[in-house]
């Protein structure tokens, strides 16, 4: 865990972790994914708690809110929904200045033993230049 706090990006980047596509899905703040990603460096949006249970924990976007515009990292998990490359434009279109990323849903969001090994994969992607 120190080594992961100590590559963290001095001012953490806001980041759309999109779960779904048909609608747009993204997590809320209090879900394991956003927890863990906050803890390698980044900071989720949009800014919503979605509770301990139920679709609230993962909203539902537009794609016109505002914030859209501000997000520096754009990530399409490869689960539930399987996003590939034929996703990336659409995904960009979403948020114009974020840089996209297809990433390994199992690491991001299966916590026990996969923990670790996810919050190593989360800090190098953010300490990665695209």
């Amino acid at each position: 865990m120190a080594e992961v706090q100590a590559s963290a990006p001095a001012s953490p980047p806001k980041l759309l972790y999109l779960i779904w596509r048909e609608p747009w899905m993204t997590v809320a703040r209090d879900t394991y994914i956003s927890r863990l990603l906050a803890h390698a460096g980044a900071r989720t949006w949009p800014v919503v708690e979605g509770g301990p249970q139920g679709a609230a924990r993962y909203p539902v976007l537009q794609g016109d809110e505002a914030w859209l515009a501000q997000i520096d990292e754009l990530w399409l998990s490869s689960e539930p929904y399987a996003f590939s490359a034929q996703h990336l434009a659409e995904a960009q279109a979403l948020c114009p200045q974020a840089r996209v990323r297809l990433v390994d849903g199992e690491l991001l969001s299966w916590w026990g033993p996969r923990s670790a090994a996810g919050l190593r994969y989360a800090a190098h992607l953010l300490a990665t230049p695209a």
